[in-house]
């Protein structure tokens, strides 16, 4: 009885799930003439090049492109050559997604593309007419969109060299960062960057790469099947000593007994 109505207040607890209306590959050559939905839709282009214009707006976009279609809006759709879309169309309540008319570039999310891929997958699968789980997995695909874009938003308003860095740093999240290397990715000198960042993050450059390395870490740590040597080689340190004392030094235990602390008891 206990587990039964601790499973429904979790329930009550959970975000108003969007609601898939249809999700369709579309591929072709021809042009779109001007058309609207009741509801929001996203066109999603996997192929070509394409141009929308919506409400006053001209959007290009190709391979990896996202149209964001407010719902009643007239839009239309132009290309040169062949084209191929996955077009979604869905109800939401507003709290996740903004639906002014634009273009995002995703062509380096690998996931958002494989989610939308599986939710046309599912919608051709038409034996319910609601489908909580493509409307679950469009939650997610919804809430990895809004953090995408405040992610974008947040580096848009750093200093650039910091933005340029933050991102190299993230991109070599499992190899050890040399100074003059990230100077010269970001076009500027070691000591500019590194006020950049004391002032942004109370500390160096390369420190807050150690420590956006050692929060993957411990993430990885709470997969019970990964021994510490195992994550220690995941994340780039060969030596797993220097890893258990790094660890050690930046979170006040090491690695194994961090784990124990945070191994998840049902």
């Amino acid at each position: 009885m206990a587990t039964a109505a601790a499973a429904r207040s979790a329930l009550k607890q959970m975000p108003v799930l969007p609601r898939l209306r249809s999700a369709i590959r579309h591929a072709g050559d021809r042009q779109v003439a001007f058309h609207s939905h009741e509801v929001v839709e996203f066109v999603y282009v996997t192929e070509g090049r394409t141009w929308i214009d919506v409400a006053g707006l001209e959007c290009a976009g190709e391979a990896g492109a996202l149209y964001v279609l407010p719902g009643k809006v007239p839009h239309n759709q132009r290309s040169v050559g062949h084209w191929k879309t996955q077009c979604l169309l869905f109800d939401h309540d507003g709290g996740l997604l903004d639906e002014s008319p634009r273009v995002l570039d995703l062509a380096r999310d690998g996931l958002f593309a494989r989610w939308m891929n599986d939710l046309c997958e599912l919608s051709a699968d038409h034996r319910d007419l609601k489908d909580p789980v493509a409307d679950a997995l469009l939650l997610a695909l919804l809430t990895r969109l809004a953090r995408i874009e405040d992610q974008r938003r947040m580096m848009q308003a750093l200093h650039p060299s910091l933005a340029l860095a933050i991102a190299y740093l993230q991109q070599h999240l499992k190899e050890d960062v040399v100074a003059e290397e990230l100077a010269q990715a970001t076009h500027t000198s070691y000591s500019h960057l590194s006020a950049l960042f004391r002032e942004r993050f109370a500390c160096g450059p390369l420190k807050r790469h150690q420590l956006l390395r050692l929060e993957v870490a411990r993430k990885m740590l709470l997969n019970p099947y990964l021994s510490v040597d195992e994550v220690a080689q995941e994340m780039g340190y060969e030596d797993t000593n220097y890893f258990v004392r790094v660890f050690r030094k930046t979170y006040g235990c090491p690695p194994g007994k961090w784990r124990k602390q945070h191994a998840f008891t049902p």
